[in-house]
């Protein structure tokens, strides 16, 4: 099952602290039903975050965010309202769409169902061994379905890669692969 897009703060669900306990609210503020909290409480949401937003889809790649100190240390270097997921989300869709990348020049379009469903369970373990998180909690949470989408179509970050020059260092490495990945989401918006 392919991923949607998701927009945190966008609808959703919200969660309020309730005395020791928690309740979760939909757009309109009416309490969710039984079966989405027992959805959200699978989550398992840290109890420190606050300002928490929840997807209403289980299918969005980004089910839930919030924030915490880590957050509020990154906000004041950032001076944007990032979070620390927003981050690793950024990592990790940099790190996926590398590693798709170094699947074939072609990307998904040229291959079969099989090798296209091996290339995208090796890239999700990737994904997830650098952020030290689960494959199913990588690309459920922190892989843009966009880079996903793009490799089943045909196109990866390759060319950008191959425009970086031997030796370029780490700083300018970074910043070509980034702007490569960027342009690659922005062609699968």
């Amino acid at each position: 099952m392919r991923p949607t897009r998701a927009i945190p703060y966008r609808g959703g669900l919200t969660r309020r602290r309730r005395g020791r306990g928690l309740s979760y609210h939909d757009a309109t503020g009416a309490a969710v039903a039984a079966p989405v909290r027992a959805r959200i409480e699978e989550l398992v949401i840290p109890s420190a975050w606050r300002e928490v937003w929840l997807s209403e889809r289980d299918r969005d790649h980004i089910r839930a965010v919030g924030y915490d100190d880590a957050d509020d240390h990154v906000r004041s270097l950032t001076d944007a309202a990032h979070t620390a997921k927003d981050l690793r989300a950024r990592n990790a869709t940099v790190v996926g769409a590398v590693a798709f990348a170094e699947h074939g020049w072609a990307g998904g379009a040229g291959l079969s169902a099989t090798a296209l469903e091996r290339a995208e369970a090796a890239t999700t373990c990737r994904v997830a061994r650098a952020l030290g998180n689960t494959p199913a909690v990588a690309r459920s949470s922190y892989v843009d379905p966009r880079v996903v989408r793009a490799f089943e179509e045909g196109h990866t970050v390759a060319a950008g890669l191959r425009c970086i020059p031997r030796g370029a260092g780490e700083h300018r490495t970074r910043v070509a692969v980034g702007r490569a990945v960027l342009r690659l989401l922005e062609r699968h918006n």
